[in-house]
């Protein structure tokens, strides 16, 4: 049974809609005051709000605009009654978020119709929600087991053979096994510190807490070459990043920064081929640092670009690569909290541009 809270200073107003709507089977609970209608609102957590525009103390838009700050009811629809539905009073109520505008007097049919069409809306979005979750779950289950048991199944498995064989084994086939084991493990360890990161920046965002993240003063050139070296090295690439860089002092964030830059490097290198080139530059404007990463590899449709999303390697049935997918979705998350932009521009084939711009302190 769907609830319904109806706030409505009139009696008259009030009172017949509780009864219709009660006949017509909802659950439904009223008050008569804005202020009092706040507090049933957050302890009853409604289905669908009905609430006047003009009361005394607390009107319909101050009921409006806390309801919508409460993590609760921030989705929960929420209808208008007006005397009068000017365009400037609809204009405002929909800037704060309500889904619709009744003008008084209302009839029967009025009322029902929007409180279905509401109603089915809410349903239609819960739905995709529940799909896009299951969507994420079965990524999941498809690409974070599979990164994390195929290098442990790698380590194991070297392992094993060094226990049986390792005596018979020469040095430079015990040195080839070696190295083998421990590039197994650092992608363990790469994949399992790439999802505790990922965890932190969601914990940042779902606290509210991006305001606490410090800022430092660093060199941009230094700060995004010490991530170059690192992916240079880790993907064999030293001859294929070219650097464009701007000498810059600037005041940013420093470990989330260098986070970002390792991650589209990262995504830069696994899925273009070794020989071709990826450019990196990097430069301030006014008070902006512009990062960009553009490399000549496999490209990603409009479509994916718009898709990104935590545990979605894209197009992992054709490709292959190593990697879970949460690098960009790493990206993306970093500019949000950090208050930036990310620009992705790409053909299937044909490369990828990431471009991030960062509000920073220039020194």
């Amino acid at each position: 049974m769907k609830k319904i809270l109806i706030i409505e200073d009139e009696d008259t107003v009030r009172k017949p809609i509780v009864s219709m709507l009660k006949l017509e089977g909802f659950a439904v609970n009223d008050s008569d005051n804005g202020e009092e209608g706040l507090v049933k609102a957050m302890n009853e957590q409604p289905d669908l709000i009905l609430c006047d525009v003009m009361m005394p103390k607390v009107d319909g838009y101050e009921v409006l605009s806390k309801v919508r700050k409460e993590k609760g009811l921030r989705y929960t629809p929420f209808v208008f009654l007006t005397a009068k539905a000017e365009h400037g009073e609809v204009r405002k109520g929909m800037n704060l978020g309500a889904e619709d505008y009744l003008t008084k007097p209302v009839d029967r049919e009025d009322i029902l119709n929007a409180i279905h069409a509401q109603l089915s809306k809410q349903k239609t979005r819960e739905r995709d929600q529940s799909e896009r979750f299951d969507d994420i779950r079965m990524e999941i289950a498809s690409s974070l087991p599979h990164e994390l048991v195929t290098p442990l199944h790698g380590i194991i498995g070297m392992a094993s053979v060094l226990e049986s064989e390792g005596v018979e084994m020469g040095d430079a086939a015990l040195k080839h096994m070696a190295t083998d084991i421990r590039q197994c493990g650092e992608r363990l360890h790469s994949t399992i510190e790439k999802f505790l990161y990922y965890s932190e920046l969601q914990l940042l965002k779902s606290s509210s807490l991006e305001q606490h993240i410090e800022f430092e003063k660093v060199n941009s050139k230094q700060l995004v070459i010490q991530a170059v070296t690192h992916s240079q090295q880790y993907y064999h690439r030293e001859n294929d990043i070219q650097l464009h860089l701007e000498d810059a002092i600037i005041e940013v964030p420093k470990k989330y920064i260098h986070n970002l830059i390792v991650q589209l490097l990262d995504n830069a290198c696994k899925f273009s081929q070794p020989g071709t080139p990826i450019v990196v530059r990097s430069h301030t404007h006014e008070n902006l640092w512009i990062f960009d990463v553009s490399d000549s590899g496999l490209g990603m449709s409009p479509k994916t670009i718009a898709e990104i999303e935590a545990f979605r390697q894209f197009q992992r049935k054709n490709n292959e690569q190593q990697g879970s997918g949460l690098g960009l979705k790493i990206v993306q998350l970093t500019t949000f909290l950090l208050n930036g932009t990310l620009l992705i521009e790409s053909q299937p084939q044909k490369g990828t541009l990431a471009r991030v711009s960062m509000p920073c302190h220039n020194l």
